[in-house]
């Protein structure tokens, strides 16, 4: 792999990467463009800017984002199977057999969703959130505080940690949850949960508390850490809960409680406009 370019701190690296890629393996523009993609993509997921720490340890972090994705409706097959595609074509390059991805071999069903239960159980949520208070970092009490709003809310993980002051006193103030661009909502996009619970109620008031006596916006100290940085941590403290408890816990499948448990009062077009969604998929749905 001598003087093969290999940097991607950058939009600009990743494109000049890309297209050495696909010019190496005798590829064209739409292989280029999928490449520049899923190197931007795996910069802003694992925090890596070169390929020379492109490791089997960075690959598994990285598959099980697109899992996660993928599950949680926010990539689609066509978009995976690309992505699993230019991850071979990495490989490929790189002449390293061990970074070959089988999309079987990550739980990818690719072009196939399962319609599975994929909630998270109550004693899986309340073991997580536990061992994270076990902790004596604030970090991972700001984390803690996320993980329950996720579930009291049908949060994803990123829009838990964006969540603003501001956010949550309008909240207790009208029962209604306002998310927009500035809580870091997907593509943007506002939407309205009702707080109608008092242990909805609760978790704001500890959200709202934690802030004011940590002197933050967010749930994690904006001067210390960007978004990106905060929700690569809060990856990292999943896998080191897997590590010590053998337990595979995912954020999303904290959405899948929360719309399980919401189906029981509200109809689904409701529910998939609480969460965010035209309609409501039936990885949700499903009994």
């Amino acid at each position: 792999m001598l003087n093969k370019v290999m940097k991607f701190k950058n939009e600009s690296e990743s494109k000049y990467l890309a297209l050495t890629i696909s010019k190496s393996l005798d590829k064209g523009s739409a292989t280029k463009n999928i490449l520049k993609s899923v190197l931007n993509d795996i910069r802003q997921t694992t925090g890596i800017k070169t390929l020379k720490h492109y490791t089997k340890e960075v690959l598994s972090a990285y598959i099980k984002s697109l899992q996660e994705r993928l599950e949680n409706n926010e990539l689609s097959t066509k978009t995976t199977a690309n992505y699993i595609m230019a991850l071979n074509q990495i490989a490929r390059y790189l002449e390293d057999r061990t970074l070959q991805v089988s999309a079987k071999e990550f739980g990818l069903s690719v072009g196939h969703i399962d319609y599975t239960n994929k909630s998270a159980s109550l004693e899986t949520h309340n073991k997580f959130v536990e061992f994270l208070n076990s902790k004596a970092d604030e970090r991972y009490k700001a984390l803690a505080i996320a993980v329950e709003l996720t579930r009291a809310f049908g949060l994803r993980i990123r829009e838990a940690i964006g969540l603003t002051k501001d956010t949550i006193n309008k909240a207790l103030a009208t029962n209604t949850l306002h998310l927009t661009q500035h809580d870091g909502t997907k593509n943007s996009k506002p939407r309205d949960i009702p707080v109608e619970k008092d242990t909805q109620k609760a978790i704001l008031k500890t959200a709202q508390e934690y802030m004011k006596q940590n002197h933050t916006q967010h749930l994690f100290s904006e001067k210390e850490f960007t978004r990106t940085q905060s929700y690569r941590f809060a990856q990292k403290a999943a896998q080191d809960f897997k590590q010590q408890t053998g337990i595979d816990y995912h954020y999303h499948k904290e959405r899948h409680a929360y719309a399980h448990n919401r189906l029981k009062e509200t109809d689904e077009s409701t529910v998939a406009k609480e969460l965010g969604h035209n309609r409501l998929e039936k990885t949700y749905v499903a009994k």
